[in-house]
């Protein structure tokens, strides 16, 4: 292993000039006769491929290192971490500091951003991309060994990523890719649906400017359906080995295709993102007949599962749901589409919820501060 970290600045530096390779390690040899240094030709050849490796971007350091003792070459060398490149590393790799009021008002999250695909973070994420990140390395970087470095990073990992240091990442506004009155999108694996009254287009991630989170892409590719002109009625009378849904919707609804079609206005309007606040609607999905007692088994369930197939739901459990208590809606995210209450009691009041989802939405997570969100931004309610 070449000690001497002026040989190591000689390498970069006719590298970066693309001196051939030979030449390299002929002005490093010629260079320690004249400093009367003893180097292997191997040592020579690690220390170009670790140069190699740096010149391709097959790995960045966050670190600086230092011989303890300089006049000594067999002095080892000391791992201090540097935070300029632990941010700047950090932005590279698409990690960012948001808030989402759009100002430094308010809590703010930590989110990756790839192929505008928005994904929010935890601590622990750092934690364990740091970890991943060195196990990758090579045996030998920069003059100290990958165990080394691991050891150095596991012992100092609560100061590098306390919340005091996070905050000084670099911060990034998001534009979301939001529906309008006009339109709604559905977000698959491989591309995006825009639908609008009159058409249905697919468009390419890579097509857009704005991002989605991920929590809200679909977890399967959107397959090419034919191009074929059909109703809502068609499509609900296709029954069994056409499509299975529209039949069990029919079935549900007592074979009556006005209610048939009732219910599928209710699921479109809660899977269209646009929120108007001057007409703010919370759905209840209710058994039939009104009077009596409910004995379950109505397919309340089976239609919030067929919703979660295609949008971000939350599901709380209404028989223990508490309004009156500040965490109980600590599940809600930016990035849900819909909050659904299921089995609601019957001493359930409708006006603890009231202001939280129809005005602004407060919600308090334990340990962090209270996280707002404006009403067009906030998810649907449904009850059961």
């Amino acid at each position: 292993k070449i000690r001497d970290k002026e040989k190591y600045k000689i390498i970069r530096s006719m590298r970066e000039n693309n001196t051939p390779k030979a030449q390299i390690i002929k002005m490093v040899r010629e260079h320690a006769k004249e400093s009367n240094t003893k180097i292997k030709d191997e040592d020579i050849e690690l220390a170009y491929s670790e140069i190699e490796s740096e010149v391709k971007g097959v790995y960045q350091t966050f670190w600086d290192t230092f011989q303890k003792d300089p006049d000594k070459p067999e002095s080892p060398f000391i791992v201090h971490f540097n935070y300029q490149k632990w941010f700047q590393w950090n932005k590279q790799n698409g990690v960012f500091l948001y808030y989402p009021a759009g100002d430094r008002s308010g809590d703010y999250m930590f989110i990756r951003i790839r192929n505008n695909i928005v994904t929010p973070l935890d601590k622990s994420f750092f934690s364990r991309v740091i970890k991943d990140y060195l196990e990758s390395l090579p045996p030998v970087v920069d003059f100290v060994t990958r165990e080394t470095l691991i050891n150095k990073f596991a012992r100092d990992i609560e100061t590098i990523i306390s919340r005091r240091k996070l905050e000084m990442l670099a911060e990034s506004p998001v534009n979301f890719i939001n529906d309008t009155k006009d339109n709604t999108h559905f977000y698959f694996r491989n591309a995006i649906v825009r639908i609008t009254a009159k058409e249905i287009e697919t468009i390419g991630y890579e097509q857009v400017n704005e991002c989605v989170w991920e929590k809200k892409i679909i977890k399967r590719p959107l397959v090419d359906l034919k191009d074929e002109q059909r109703t809502l009625e068609d499509y609900l009378l296709m029954g069994k080995g056409g499509f299975d849904f529209g039949d069990w919707i029919l079935k549900t609804c007592d074979e009556d295709m006005n209610s048939a079609k009732n219910l599928c206005a209710v699921l479109g309007y809660l899977m269209h993102g646009f929120k108007d606040q001057s007409n703010p609607r919370a759905v209840i999905f209710l058994e039939t007949p009104l009077a009596g007692n409910p004995e379950g088994g109505t397919g309340k369930g089976i239609l919030i599962q067929a919703i979660q197939q295609m949008r971000s739901v939350i599901r709380e459990n209404g028989k223990i749901a508490n309004p009156k208590d500040k965490f109980w809606a600590q599940s809600v995210k930016l990035d849900t589409d819909i909050f659904c209450i299921e089995d609601v009691q019957r001493n359930f009041d409708f006006e603890d919820i009231f202001f939280f989802f129809f005005f602004l939405i407060t919600v308090d997570d334990k340990y962090k501060s209270k996280f707002y969100f404006p009403y067009e931004r906030s998810p649907y309610l449904a009850l059961t």
